[in-house]
């Protein structure tokens, strides 16, 4: 088949050595990136086709999800697959344009509401049900605007699904492919909220350095600790404000923080925040110890989901918590000679990042997932205060490792060493590089600020 291409339409998608998400990874693609497409499965036994590319990056085959891309160019020899046909979870056009300008699907009956969404990837397909596995009503474009009818509950991947009306059938579409505009804090309830404001019951009043950072684009902050009550303000992504209180669960089912907002008191809910730095007054404090006895040299920001210590190579890391070993990738590119590469462009950063070989950029990493269950007390409660679940995981990624020392599915007992800081993969020096995330699975986790976990500094730059 001639100039068939495989467009990516979500922030980024796993190319798979085999049509089923439990394969591993042999590349990944990132948004508007374009890959010559071969082949199309018949739906699998969650209704998913997969479509067979070559990553452009290292040449190697495999398979995306079918609604990870848009179908362009002449693809009618792609098996079931035809340029007219739309068949379950695969969108196609007919012509070689990017998705932005080929999709005719309709576009949603926007309605007046106090909270709307906006599709941020290039497109987004509108589900039946909240669910991956449902089939489609259609496909939006990036900037459609639409008003919140109600929010689902997390699904088995962790993810949330915004309601819509959809030329007048209810459709769905995922919360990562979206952000939310107007009064949006509790959207499942926000057309029949009560009224009543309701009696704050604190677990602490010593502020100390705690501090709730804002994780999205922009909160609401309110005078009580209820979704009904004044608005006082908005809180902007990565603003600061010192805590004063936390509260017990409200009536909503969410904890409220007090804050000191731009001088004076108000509340934000406890999901849409991070609580970092001295917090202990507020919630007890047994986090785990940093990871290496180490200067942190930048810290969790945007772009940079993570924290690095300026860590010599060789130094030990040691498990302060029991663990399972998720992820051991060596990365084989990595040699005495030649342990870290340096990009010189952007579009070598992308290759590098794409490539196993230099281990998606991380060089030798680890990944392990500590159950919720083993963490201390002070670690539940930030995780839940964090929007996570009791079924909730803890991943840490340790990357750019000189030595690992442990296998995938290792049981990893408090106090033993998994392996050693060094220089490999896209690295400029020395130093160890962290993850956190909370959720049930690596891929579809929440990257958190380390310090919910680690007994480090606050430093967000």
């Amino acid at each position: 088949m001639a100039n068939c291409e495989a467009i990516i339409v979500a922030d980024s998608a796993n190319v798979r050595l085999q049509p089923n998400t439990a394969s591993g990874v042999v590349g990944v693609l990132t948004l508007g990136k374009r890959a010559p497409a071969h082949q199309v499965t018949d739906p699998d036994a969650q209704n998913f086709r997969w479509v067979k590319v070559t990553v452009p990056a290292n040449g190697l085959q495999g398979w995306v999800r079918g609604d990870l891309v848009q179908l362009s160019g002449d693809c009618a020899d792609l098996g079931t697959l035809s340029t007219t046909v739309t068949p379950s979870n695969v969108t196609t056009s007919t012509t070689s344009t990017t998705p932005a300008t080929t999709t005719t699907a309709s576009q949603p009956i926007v309605l007046t509401g106090d909270c709307q969404a906006e599709v941020s990837v290039a497109a987004a397909n509108v589900r039946r049900e909240p669910t991956s596995a449902s089939g489609t009503l259609g496909m939006v474009l990036r900037g459609t605007k639409f008003a919140v009818k109600s929010v689902s509950t997390p699904d088995s991947g962790g993810f949330r699904w915004f309601g819509l009306d959809f030329q007048g059938q209810q459709g769905w579409i995922r919360q990562d492919l979206l952000r939310t505009t107007g009064d949006c804090l509790d959207p499942a309830s926000h057309e029949t909220a009560s009224s009543t404001t309701t009696t704050t019951s604190t677990t602490s009043t010593t502020s100390g350095d705690c501090q709730a950072v804002v994780g999205l684009p922009q909160i609401n902050v309110r005078a009580q600790a209820t979704s009904t009550s004044k608005l006082v303000g908005t809180a902007t992504a990565g603003e600061s404000m010192t805590v004063k209180e936390v509260t017990a669960a409200q009536a909503d089912g969410f904890r409220w923080i007090k804050v000191n907002f731009r001088g004076q008191d108000a509340f934000v809910r406890s999901d849409l925040v991070t609580l970092i730095g001295n917090c202990a007054t507020l919630t007890g404090d047994d986090r785990l110890a940093a990871p290496v006895a180490a200067t942190i040299t930048q810290g969790f920001k945007a772009g940079h989901p993570g924290m690095d210590f300026g860590a010599t190579i060789g130094m030990e890391l040691r498990m302060a918590a029991p663990a399972t070993v998720f992820r051991a990738h060596v990365c084989t590119k990595c040699t005495a000679q030649q342990p870290n590469i340096k990009p010189k462009n952007e579009a070598e950063r992308n290759q590098i990042f794409s490539d196993p070989g230099w281990g998606f950029g991380y060089g030798n990493h680890i990944i392990v997932r500590h159950e919720f269950q083993d963490l201390p007390r002070s670690i539940q409660e930030q995780i839940l205060l964090n929007g996570g679940k009791t079924s909730n995981a803890v991943f840490v990624l340790y990357a750019h490792l000189s030595r690992m020392d442990v296998q995938v599915n290792q049981k990893i007992a408090a106090g033993m060493v998994i392996g050693a800081t060094g220089h490999t993969g896209n690295s400029t020096g020395p130093h160890l590089h962290i993850e956190v995330a909370v959720g049930d699975q690596w891929g579809t986790a929440k990257k958190v600020h380390p310090m919910i976990l680690f007994a480090v500094p606050n430093i967000t730059s």
